[in-house]
């Protein structure tokens, strides 16, 4: 749905695929499943603003979730798939800002 948008995503499904996750690009938006442990959700959010400082976050809820931070935007995926889209404009648009 992103990339029907006009966004490039990249995807990790594990641990393993964040430090390679292209090395040389830059990442505006990182969205984490409701489905992340707490202790994986710290570990990659750690992770991802050491190697991109300016990048937000944005964590998916559905349920319980491991990531729940009130450091980082937060959306429930019941809001539906135009919400989602905003919030994810927003997000991206106000690192620019």
């Amino acid at each position: 749905m992103l990339e029907s948008c006009g966004y490039h995503v990249s995807t990790a499904s594990d641990l393993s695929g964040i430090p390679r996750a292209k090395d040389t690009a830059t990442f505006d938006l990182l969205i984490l499943c409701h489905s992340v442990a707490e202790i994986e959700c710290e570990f990659v959010k750690v992770l991802s603003v050491s190697r991109w400082p300016t990048i937000r976050t944005l964590v998916l809820l559905a349920g319980p979730s491991g990531c729940l931070d009130t450091d980082h935007k937060m959306f429930d995926v019941y809001d539906g798939p135009a919400k989602l889209l905003s919030v994810v404009h927003a997000q991206v648009d106000s690192r620019y800002s």
